[in-house]
This record gives structure tokens, C-alpha cells and sequence, in this order.
């Protein structure tokens, strides 16, 4: 059970961190551009917080620290996969 926590908190991770950076990277106006930067970076950052304090809820101690090192990987590969996909 503990395995399918952690996929979900990755599997989520990633599906709220692409979404936000593809939402992010069609911005193309001057005003447009602050709301992008600080929907990326809650994208980016959030689901690290949401993992470190969600996380010693539902699963044992020793696995918390290394989830979070995964999601935080998880984050930003799907930020650079976005980046890639929008051709910037």
C-alpha cells in the first residue's frame, strides 16, 4: 500500500507540474508574464511542500526524506519536458 502512495504522490506531481508549466509557457504578453512566473514556480514548488508535510501522514519515516528528493526530480524533469514540448 505504502508503494501506491508514493506513485501517486509522483504520478501527481508530475501531471500538476506539466500542466502549469505548458499553462506557463503560453504566455506571450508583458502582463501575462508575472502570473506565468508565479504559476510555474507554485507548480514547481508545491507539490514539494504538499509531499513533505502529506507524506509522514501516510507513510513511514525513513521513506519521507527520499520521496521528496523524487518529487522534487519528478518536478523538474516534467518543467524541462514542458519546456521542451513549447519549443522555446
Amino acid at each position: 500500500m505504502e508503494m501506491l502512495i508514493a506513485l501517486a504522490f509522483v504520478a501527481g506531481t508530475f501531471a500538476v507540474t506539466y500542466v502549469t508549466s505548458r499553462i506557463c509557457f503560453m504566455a506571450n504578453r508583458e502582463w501575462q508574464m508575472l502570473g506565468a512566473v508565479m504559476l510555474c514556480a507554485a507548480g514547481v514548488i508545491y507539490p514539494l511542500v504538499i509531499t513533505g508535510f502529506c507524506a509522514a501522514l501516510y507513510l513511514p519515516s525513513p521513506v519521507v526524506p527520499p520521496l521528496t528528493l523524487a518529487v522534487g526530480v519528478t518536478s523538474l524533469v516534467a518543467h524541462f519536458l514542458a519546456l521542451k514540448k513549447s519549443k522555446l
